[in-house]
């Protein structure tokens, strides 16, 4: 069953998460994600159009659409994951929450997170 399978790997990585998680240092700010991506306004740009791209796809729409059913969810969606990618990729870092925490009950698996992840190309 999809949901069990999906429920055991959260609460793989969020077991991996508390205790294997360490924090990233930026490294260079002249070599970093950020910084090669352009800044702010790129990544904002690439996000953005990542999340509508999920919202719109038959497949990942009716997931995506629990978690964003208003436009105001949505934009807080896209800005949060802009906040967490700066923090990642070189830029300010993210204060957010922890995100294994945050989607351990979301029930995302392998297909769910490599179909995002398609979004990027």
């Amino acid at each position: 069953d999809r949901k069990v399978e999906a429920s055991q790997e959260a609460t793989s990585l969020l077991q991996w998460g508390e205790e294997g998680v360490v924090k990233k240092s930026a490294g260079d700010p002249e070599t970093s994600i950020y910084k090669r991506l352009g800044g702010e306004e790129p990544l904002e740009k690439m996000v953005f159009g990542v999340y509508d791209l999920m919202r719109v796809d038959p497949e990942l729409g009716p997931f995506f659409e629990r978690f964003a059913k208003t436009p105001e969810t949505l934009t807080r969606l896209k800005v949060r994951t802009v906040d967490y990618l700066n923090g990642e990729w070189g830029g300010r870092p993210y204060e957010g929450p922890n995100l294994f925490e945050s989607h351990a009950s979301m029930l995302i698996d392998d297909w769910l997170y490599d179909g995002m992840m398609h979004m990027y190309h």
